[in-house]
């Protein structure tokens, strides 16, 4: 495929339960710009759900001075929308921005609008009595169902595994072929947080409020995430109001250091919140996901 110039393929490293693996292409070439997206060939392929997912993680753009391009990430928490306490809103159907050379967006600015991309949802249960940090609050139990169209599962245990839940969606007769990956669930905390990488210390912001070592703080042991890395709150350190130490998730005794690209600076904390969260990926589906 001489059209595609240099690429660089890196392999995910992991095989799942039906030898199913992810690859991630860079398109390395200064002249490529925007590179088409790549469409699949399943002919190749054997198995009940064969399927080969594609999609666009970063935007490309070529380096030129009289252009914008850019990435977003989209939110997976609740719609902002006006609902009872503790439940979500709608489903998302459009997703608007609006780009101008003035930072109060007061000049001209210019509207785009884009579909929402359903391939990839998030099934996120969480309590809210345990993420205010209460000592010793216990962790979410009992079951939930998910729906697609008229269609509903049987009910789904908290204790269940990804593949439990791939199997309750696959039984549903809209859904051929799904991917599910489960983790511990997390939520903002209070505050913002700097650190350096390298450093095992996460340190409270100039600009926040934290108090870490407060009634509905952090404990030992505590389960966090700083940017895509996880840990634990370090055991072996005292918690002061705008400190503490990181620890590693197999044992908080251990002390840990983040190992990022960049520094932190003002950035969110997110700590466990009594629950789970599994990704799915839909690989085929019967119509519109």
């Amino acid at each position: 495929m001489n059209s595609l110039g240099h690429v660089r393929v890196a392999m995910s490293g992991v095989i799942d339960l039906e030898g199913g693996q992810t690859f991630l292409v860079t398109f390395l070439d200064a002249d490529i710009g925007d590179a088409e997206i790549l469409h699949p060939n399943t002919v190749g392929l054997s198995g009940l759900g064969k399927a080969v997912t594609v999609r666009e993680e970063i935007k490309g753009s070529l380096a030129v001075g009289d252009a914008l391009h850019f990435s977003y990430k989209m939110t997976i928490r609740c719609s902002i929308s006006q609902v009872s306490h503790g439940s979500c809103g709608d489903p998302i159907q459009q997703i608007s921005l609006a780009i101008d050379s003035n930072s109060d967006f007061n000049g001209d600015p210019v509207y785009l609008n884009f579909e929402p991309d359903y391939s990839v949802q998030f099934i996120k249960i969480w309590s809210e009595s345990f993420a205010s940090r209460d000592f010793e609050q216990p962790a979410i139990s009992g079951y939930f169902q998910l729906s697609d169209g008229e269609s509903t599962t049987e009910p789904i245990v908290m204790s269940a595994t990804a593949n439990d839940v791939r199997f309750d969606l696959e039984k549903l007769a809209s859904i051929h072929a799904v991917k599910a990956t489960k983790t511990q669930g997390l939520t903002p905390a209070q505050g913002c947080i700097d650190v350096i990488p390298g450093s095992s210390f996460v340190t409270c912001s100039d600009s926040c409020t934290c108090n870490f070592n407060g009634l509905n703080g952090l404990q030992t042991n505590d389960l966090i995430r700083l940017a895509d890395e996880r840990f634990r709150v370090s055991s072996s350190f005292i918690i002061s109001e705008t400190q503490f130490e990181l620890g590693r998730v197999d044992g908080s005794l251990v002390k840990d250091t983040y190992i990022g690209n960049e520094e932190l600076f003002e950035a969110d904390l997110f700590v466990w919140s009594g629950g789970y969260e599994w990704k799915i990926t839909f690989h085929e589906v019967a119509g519109q996901i």
